[in-house]
């Protein structure tokens, strides 16, 4: 567990009777395959205080692992059909910095990270379990989940089958972190076939519980039990503190971890014809609210902040919808024949935000990761 401060000793001592053992699956990694977000920094800390205990299946990490080279062949795809571009426009001879042999070594040296990763968390990696084709079939064609109403689910199945496994060695309960519906009801508690599943096995049917994200573990099974930074909250509500400014820190750090990040137009205040927006320059925050200060482990504090800010967000609109738009709002048109279909463009927006920022303290006010929990518009389209 390492070296912890006294008052994080004690908490681990009082966290030992709430334990549980968590279950992640692939989309969780999927989400943030490095794990160095927000909800990921916060949750792999709040291993080392809150005595649960960190469980993944060899068979989530090698779908994690195929999910990542897939990515890198989506973007391979994308660079290449940019180089047959610049080619055709220059005539000059191009090479993409990733073949598929680069792309192999890339997708093996991230099961290493991974791995390494998970170590340092003192996960257990559970091997695969056994079970016979013939149970398998049978499950599948009855159509209990987690198979489908068309039988597919058999890694799913592999998964759940892991689970009951880990719920018969010890009695502290599981969590089980997906968003994969197949497990669960209408309501996202777990299906009544898996209840089922545990109750003939002997074990209680609250014996596995699911939850839908990280996101949704955290507030309900570690930040309530972190120790939360009163004196600091009163500080960096009123102001810098530390060489913590939160204003400066979304002014000049934000575009550089939720840059990218596609946003619902609607949530925005834009029309839905701006697709695929993305924050691409933050202009100016205001009416700052820090939320919840909590102190991690690591040195870390994690600041929870309520802002308004105006972003400027690309866009792509249909070239027949360019025009009309172009009359109707302050658009900044960077490319208007982007591709057959698309224009290319920027607007302006302001918005309310919810977001995490997590920062060493006494380290020049350098955040180490920033999330977005919400983005709604303040204004009607």
């Amino acid at each position: 567990m390492g070296a912890l401060p006294i008052q994080y000793i004690v908490l681990w001592h009082v966290a030992r009777t709430l334990s549980m053992r968590v279950v992640i699956d692939s989309n969780v990694i999927c989400k943030d395959f490095l794990l160095t977000g927000t909800p990921s920094r916060v949750f792999f800390n709040g291993l080392a205080v809150t005595g649960h205990s960190l469980y993944v299946p060899q068979l989530v990490i090698d779908e994690v692992t195929n999910k990542y080279s897939e990515r890198l062949a989506i973007y391979q795809t994308k660079i290449d059909k940019e180089i047959k571009s610049i080619e055709r426009l220059t005539t000059q001879t191009l090479f993409s910095p990733i073949s598929n042999n680069r792309r192999q070594e890339m997708a093996h040296k991230y099961r290493e990270v991974l791995r390494n990763r998970l170590s340092k968390a003192e996960a257990t990696i559970v091997k695969y379990p056994t079970v016979s084709h013939r149970t398998t079939v049978r499950r599948s064609l009855s159509r209990k989940a987690p198979f489908d109403t068309a039988g597919t689910g058999y890694r799913d199945y592999l998964i759940w089958i892991t689970i009951i496994k880990l719920a018969q060695q010890k009695k502290d309960p599981i969590a089980f972190i997906t968003a994969d519906k197949h497990f669960a009801d209408k309501e996202f508690n777990l299906h009544e076939d898996l209840e089922a599943d545990l109750i003939k096995n002997d074990l209680e049917p609250n014996s596995v519980a699911l939850v839908k994200s990280l996101e949704e573990f955290l507030e309900q099974h570690m930040k309530p039990r972190m120790r939360k930074e009163e004196y600091i909250l009163k500080r960096l509500s009123a102001g810098p503190y530390r060489g913590i400014d939160l204003e400066a820190i979304i002014l000049e750090q934000m575009v550089d971890f939720v840059g990218g990040v596609q946003l619902d137009p609607l949530d925005i205040g834009f029309p839905e014809e701006f697709e695929s927006p993305t924050i691409s320059l933050v202009k100016d925050v205001s009416n700052i609210e820090v939320k919840n200060v909590l102190q991690l482990p690591s040195k870390e504090l994690l600041v929870e902040i309520e802002a308004d800010a105006v972003f400027e967000f690309d866009v792509f609109i249909f070239k027949s919808d360019l025009y009309a738009w172009e009359t109707r709002w302050d658009l900044h048109v960077h490319d208007d024949d982007w591709n057959e279909a698309y224009a290319y463009a920027s607007a302006s927006e302001e918005v309310h935000l919810m977001l995490q920022v997590t920062i060493v303290l006494f380290d020049s006010g350098k955040a180490t990761s920033m999330g977005l929990v919400s983005v709604r518009t303040k204004h009607t389209v």
